[in-house]
C-alpha cells in the first residue's frame, strides 16, 4: 500500500528538516465553536520547515519518509515552506489563506474562505467554496492550472512578460 506512516515529530530549534521530494500536508481540524483562524504559507530557501504557531490551537505535526503533516485546532497559523518540498496539498474550512513563493507544484481546497496567491511559478490547482481567489503569476510563470470557485470571484494579475493561455467560464 501506498499509506506512508506518519510519527508525531517535535521541531529541533524550532524548525522541521524536510528532505527534497517532500510532500506537505496542512489540514485544520476545528472543532464547533473554536475560533476559525487564518494561514499564510511563505516559500523559503534551504530545506528547513518553520511553524510560528505562537497565536494557534493545538498544532499537531507528523512526519513520514516523504510527508509533513501539519494539522491544528483554530488560531492564525504562518508557515515557511522550504524549496526542498516538491508538491503542497492545503485542505481547509473557514479562514483566509495567503500564499507567496512557493516553487512547488499545489492543490488547495478552501471552504469558506478567500485564498490569495503570489509569484506562482508552477502548477497548481485551487478551488474555494464560498470564497474569493486572487492569483499574481510571476514574470517566470510555467505551467498549467486549474480554479474554481462557487460562490465567489477569481481575479487574475498576469505580468506582461509572461506568456500564456487562459480559459475562464462563469455560471449565473
Amino acid at each position: 500500500s501506498d499509506e506512508e506512516e506518519l510519527k508525531d515529530v517535535e521541531p529541533i530549534d524550532g524548525k522541521y528538516e524536510l528532505p527534497t521530494g517532500t510532500h506537505l500536508v496542512i489540514l485544520n481540524d476545528w472543532k464547533e465553536g473554536h475560533e476559525k483562524g487564518d494561514l499564510v504559507i511563505q516559500g523559503v530557501a534551504g530545506n528547513f520547515c518553520r511553524i510560528d504557531n505562537q497565536s494557534s490551537k493545538n498544532v499537531r505535526v507528523q512526519q513520514g519518509s516523504s510527508h509533513l503533516m501539519i494539522r491544528w485546532g483554530g488560531g492564525p497559523l504562518r508557515i515557511e515552506v522550504p524549496e526542498t518540498v516538491s508538491m503542497l496539498k492545503v485542505s481547509t474550512k473557514g479562514g483566509n489563506i495567503s500564499v507567496k513563493q512557493i516553487g512547488c507544484e499545489m492543490n488547495l481546497k478552501i471552504l469558506a474562505g478567500n485564498l490569495e496567491m503570489f509569484d506562482l511559478v508552477k502548477n497548481f490547482r485551487a478551488k474555494t467554496m464560498g470564497g474569493n481567489i486572487a492569483l499574481i503569476l510571476s514574470k517566470v510563470w510555467q505551467g498549467r492550472a486549474r480554479v474554481h470557485t462557487m460562490g465567489g470571484n477569481i481575479t487574475l494579475s498576469i505580468p506582461r512578460e509572461a506568456s500564456l493561455q487562459v480559459e475562464a467560464a462563469t455560471m449565473g
